[in-house]
């Protein structure tokens, strides 16, 4: 009887055993996966993107007080002569990751310092990217990390100038 029941002990408990590693090995695969290529793919199709070559500028704060209320500028600096077609940004790990996409007209001119400031939610760790794209179809990037989360949770009533 002892022996049935110290066998039975050992099968339950690698059976038990063996349904933690399965579940442990079962993470999705999704949660580390780089989602920039695939939002690039969606937002730019193939066009080249010149990464971090000083036609746009994009600030974040080196430490994020609070995930709900994130502040980022986007600058274009004075040495881009030519007009700006649209500028968007992307927060790759936020449920949306396509936070916005300003389209510029006449106004906006050619020359001189131009920028757009806001804040956004956070969701998760995450790259912050900033797309210019000039009248001339070239597309210009400039990106940042932010270590933040959950500020997509965080409640609707927040006070932008509180912070």
């Amino acid at each position: 009887m002892t022996y049935a029941f110290n066998t039975l002990s050992r099968m339950l408990c690698g059976a038990v055993l063996a349904a933690c590693v399965g579940v442990l090995a079962a993470t999705p695969v999704h949660a580390k996966e780089d989602l920039w290529p695939i939002l690039r793919e969606q937002a730019f199709g193939d066009r080249p993107i010149a990464e971090e070559d000083g036609a746009v500028v994009l600030e974040t704060p080196q430490k994020v007080e609070d995930a709900a209320l994130v502040p980022i500028t986007v600058r274009v600096p004075p040495h881009v002569k030519d007009k700006l077609k649209s500028l968007s940004i992307f927060i790759d790990n936020n449920p949306d990751p396509k936070v916005a996409t300003l389209n510029f007209g006449p106004a906006a001119g050619a020359g001189g310092e131009r920028s757009f400031a806001t804040r956004v939610r956070v969701d998760n760790f995450s790259h912050a990217r900033a797309v210019l794209e000039l009248e001339d179809g070239s597309l210009h990037m400039a990106s940042k990390f932010l270590a933040a989360a959950g500020g997509c949770a965080a409640m609707q009533a927040k006070d932008p100038e509180a912070t």
